[in-house]
């Protein structure tokens, strides 16, 4: 196992008091039986639980009665609201946010009480530490990949390789038995194409994003080929940031619902966004897609890498 490769994931010092943990608390992989219920827990951005719920139709292809239900935080309840294959949602906010201070970690470490969940099986399928692995001590069977911090709480630990994350969710799907695994949009959407771009600007991390001239000038180039720009986004600063760009009508920043903007998308002629769910969405469905980076070291993670999308550093 690279110890620096999951650190990439992982704070150090938490992956060192793991380290030290496990080697009084040695775990092996467990015997997988059938189950009757399955947890799948991503404490995520939309995009990362987005692709947990393209998941859903290789489990129950190979799990026909199996009850699913979906752990989250409360932010991305948006993206599992109604959707195909989930029977029950729980919300639950992890208490280690990586940009807190010490003293605000520690405040939530000590307040955190999370529920007991009544299922067979947890698939973890966030590789970043939550704090919440203790969680699942009742559940028999609790699977997660090697990059979580507090791994010593699984007993089904999935090996970690470089790639797009999607590939290790397909990856994980195989390890823990399901046949020929492909990840696929569980909504059911039209894929007829019509004549316009849609761009997608803002991120959950505002660091990933470019400036307001950039999209300025990127708008101003299609709109002299005649071609019809549509925004998508969600909140205030995103939505107030395209009205300096766009015409109010072509502007849908937090006008669409979680299965109407995964519409506007699957109808787009191709999307230029920031890594976001945006890119995700149409990786998923083979739309062309324009996936835009400001950190190198983000690409491998994060662009699908699929003959329809082009990644721009």
């Amino acid at each position: 196992m690279n110890v620096k490769r999951l650190y990439i994931f992982t704070p150090w010092k938490i992956e060192f008091f793991y380290r030290m943990k496990s080697f009084l608390k040695r775990k092996g992989r467990c015997t997988l039986d059938p189950p009757k219920k399955i947890l799948l827990c991503n404490q995520g951005a939309l995009g990362d639980v987005f692709l947990t719920t393209c998941m859903i139709p290789s489990l129950k292809n190979a799990f026909p009665d199996c009850h699913i239900g979906m752990l989250i935080a409360p932010q991305s309840r948006v993206a599992v609201h109604g959707c195909p294959g989930i029977d029950t949602i729980h919300e639950l906010e992890p208490w280690f946010h990586l940009h807190d201070s010490k003293w605000e970690k520690v405040r939530k470490w000590i307040q955190f009480r999370a529920p007991e969940y009544d299922y067979d099986w947890v698939i973890c399928t966030f590789p970043f530490y939550r704090g919440i692995g203790s969680s699942f001590h009742n559940i028999p069977n609790r699977i997660c990949f090697e990059t979580l911090g507090d791994r010593i709480h699984f007993n089904h630990v999935i090996p970690w390789e470089p790639g797009y994350i999607g590939e290790q969710y397909e990856r994980l799907l195989k390890e823990i038995g399901v046949e020929n695994p492909q990840l696929q949009c569980p909504w059911e959407l039209s894929n007829r194409a019509e004549d316009y771009v849609l761009f997608h600007m803002g991120s959950a991390d505002a660091t990933k994003e470019f400036s307001l001239s950039f999209w300025q000038d990127l708008y101003d180039v299609y709109q002299a080929e005649g071609r019809k720009v549509f925004f998508t986004g969600s909140g205030e600063r995103q939505e107030k940031l395209i009205q300096k760009i766009a015409p109010q009508e072509y502007n849908y920043c937090n006008r669409l619902s979680f299965p109407e903007f995964l519409q506007k998308v699957a109808r787009a002629d191709h999307i230029v966004s920031v890594d976001t769910v945006t890119v995700h969405v149409a990786a998923m469905l083979r739309k062309r897609y324009y996936a835009l980076f400001q950190k190198p070291l983000d690409v491998p993670l994060w662009f699908p890498n699929t003959e329809e999308g082009a990644c721009i550093l």
